[in-house]
């Protein structure tokens, strides 16, 4: 997916056609560096809850992987009512 305009909101439009019926996005993360081969976590993982962190994450990881990977997480519509932990 390329980005028209950096926004949270054109990240998210990408992926609906992904989100099953009855969830929405919860959070998004992403991490500097590139993501660990078995899966696991990476260390460096931000969560991007602006415009401008996606914009600065973007600039971050600009010529150190491709593709830059987000992680998306869902929660079911009417789950938790507050903001997704920031880890």
């Amino acid at each position: 997916m390329a980005l028209k305009n950096v926004a949270i909101v054109e990240v998210i439009k990408g992926i609906k056609d992904r989100i099953p019926a009855g969830k929405h996005v919860w959070a998004i993360y992403g991490a500097i560096s590139k993501p660990n081969a078995d899966g696991s976590q990476p260390e460096d993982i931000t969560c991007i809850i602006s415009d401008e962190d996606l914009t600065n994450f973007l600039k971050a990881v600009n010529g150190v992987y491709r593709p830059i990977i987000l992680q998306v997480k869902l929660i079911r519509a009417g789950g938790a009512q507050t903001p997704p932990p920031d880890e």
